[in-house]
């Protein structure tokens, strides 16, 4: 519902969630609308990553049987248990892209996820492949978020 309540919330976004709807669904009847290609619309895909980055805090338990881990100035000791919050890089705001910081990772930015041809993100790693469409449309890509943006705790 989170998703929805954003929408609605913005009226430019709501209006341009519609067209993107009319322009490739609406000429079909609810039967045979092709909801799988909505899931590789640029925006829709953005709003929902967004949605999960901003509200979803998962925490993981993990372990070190074998030997001591190094975690940057500490140790985790061979046997004990930690717990990793994944919310903290969910707003670490030296690696998302806030568009000269007009968007804040605190508050929701519907196009947080969408890259648009000629405005790539300034934050994340620049040495990954460029996923750019080759029809010069926006895009969405997860790729280089993996250590960052996780929402279902593991493989996001």
């Amino acid at each position: 519902m989170l998703p929805v309540y954003h929408i609605f919330e913005d009226t430019n976004l709501l209006n341009r969630v519609r067209e993107n709807i009319e322009e490739n669904i609406s000429h079909a009847t609810p039967a045979d609308a092709n909801l799988s290609e909505r899931v590789k619309d640029p925006l829709l895909s953005s709003i929902q990553a967004e949605v999960l980055r901003l509200y979803v805090n998962v925490c993981i338990m993990v372990n070190s049987p074998h030997s001591d881990v190094p975690l940057g100035r500490w140790w985790m000791p061979k046997g004990s248990t930690a717990l990793v919050h994944f919310g903290i890089t969910h707003m670490d705001d030296s690696f998302w892209n806030t568009k000269d910081e007009l968007h804040p990772v605190k508050s929701f930015w519907a196009d947080r996820f969408v890259t648009y041809p000629h405005d790539r993100p300034k934050s994340r790693n620049n040495n990954l492949p460029n996923p750019q469409r080759n029809d010069g449309k926006p895009w969405c890509s997860l790729q280089g978020l993996e250590a960052s943006w996780m929402p279902y705790g593991g493989k996001s």
